[in-house]
């Protein structure tokens, strides 16, 4: 439909070219272009129409008085003088467009991939194997709404793909490419420079909550087999000095075959740098509240607990506490009730010890899942 800029100005331009030079500081595509020699041109007139093509904000120079310019047609520019010298370019622009028009844009080049009060995931038509968590939806350097809660966001990004560079490499852990910054800055020194993303990823399957959600269980030996992973994963995560701080199977990710990936650690303590958690996991992950009240348990007994949590909702096959409003599971966690295990669950034993602090890290309860997998005879390598 349309061709890449290919035309350059000789050194004797006429007065239009220089003009339609001028105009071409941003980037420019040639939408059409009429070659015919300058003998058999008519009187040039100059016009200038803009609007929205395929998503993007775009100015549109039209040399030639019988000429029209459609943005809606879908060839861009209809001419109406068929033997006339024409030159007529679309220039992408820095005009911010309206909210509907922006609407139109989102709809037309990005696909929406969830959202939370802190952050809007998407990913670019173009890159759709890329998933991009910013602050709100990017388009031509502009942001078009914003998640609820979202402040700082760029020290949030960077701290992000912090945490992510230092886990490294790892099977169960999600990609990370990175933060993506704006232009402005100091380019040389990311710290002074502003992030307005991090690229990760995609999962083709979303997260594992809402396999759950959505999906029969899978057999007991590949129930088992996910918490496993959860929690060898965990304690690689805690060997790199990292505290994940927000256990949740919303932030475990699924890929094909049911391969997990561990993902979120906007909130995530990096030892040495990152000292304190900045937010804490979905209630229906909280230590519920005694009678008579317990000392209350440090960060990383409260991700231990988590992690029981984790277990019970992947080999329970079902929500924590069910699906109910924010106040009744208040109330319930109040009452001191914990999430329900089935008497028959083979790992019953394991995620109430984990509760109960009775394990001092990961790795001796992936050892227990493992031990348990075995007497059941079910493989779980």
């Amino acid at each position: 439909m349309t061709h890449e800029m290919d035309y350059e100005l000789g050194k004797e331009a006429t007065e239009e070219e220089q003009y339609l030079n001028l105009g071409m500081s941003k980037k420019a595509t040639i939408v059409f272009r009429d070659t015919a020699a300058a003998e058999d041109a008519v009187a040039t007139t100059l016009g200038f129409v803009e609007g929205h093509v395929e998503g993007y904000r775009c100015s549109a120079l039209v040399l030639d008085g019988g000429s029209a310019a459609d943005l809606v047609n879908e060839h861009f520019i209809h001419v109406g003088h068929p033997h006339s010298t024409i030159l007529a370019f679309l220039l992408i622009t820095d005009m911010r467009m309206t909210d509907w028009e922006a609407g139109q844009a989102v709809r037309a080049r990005l696909e929406p991939l969830g959202r939370t009060g802190l952050s809007i995931i998407y990913a670019e038509k173009s890159k759709p194997t890329i998933a991009i968590k910013a602050a709100g939806f990017w388009l031509d350097g502009e942001m078009y709404d914003h998640a609820a809660f979202a402040e700082n966001a760029s020290e949030t990004f960077k701290r992000e793909a912090a945490i992510y560079e230092a886990l490294g490499p790892h099977p169960h852990i999600l990609k990370c490419l990175g933060a993506a910054y704006l232009r402005a800055g100091d380019e040389t020194n990311p710290k002074e420079r502003e992030a307005w993303a991090v690229r990760l990823e995609r999962a083709p399957h979303g997260s594992l909550r809402e396999r759950i959600l959505e999906d029969a269980s899978p057999s007991i030996a590949c129930r088992l087999q996910l918490a496993v992973d959860l929690a060898e994963t965990l304690q690689y995560i805690h060997d790199r000095g990292v505290i994940w701080g927000d256990i949740s199977a919303r932030n475990i990710l699924v890929f094909d075959h049911l391969h997990i990936k561990l993902s979120d650690f906007a909130g995530s303590s990096l030892r040495d740098v990152y000292p304190e958690l900045l937010f804490a996991c979905e209630p229906r992950y909280w230590v519920p509240e005694t009678t008579p009240p317990t000392p209350t348990k440090d960060v990383f007994a409260e991700e231990l607990f988590a992690l029981g949590t984790g277990i019970c909702e992947i080999t329970e096959w079902a929500v924590p506490y069910g699906e109910l409003e924010i106040e009744e599971l208040q109330e319930r966690l109040m009452k001191g009730e914990y999430p329900h295990v089935s008497e028959d669950n083979p790992v019953a034993s394991i995620i109430r010890k984990l509760w109960d602090s009775g394990y001092s890290s990961a790795k001796e309860a992936a050892d227990a899942l493992r031990e348990v997998s075995t007497q059941l005879n079910v493989t779980t390598e």
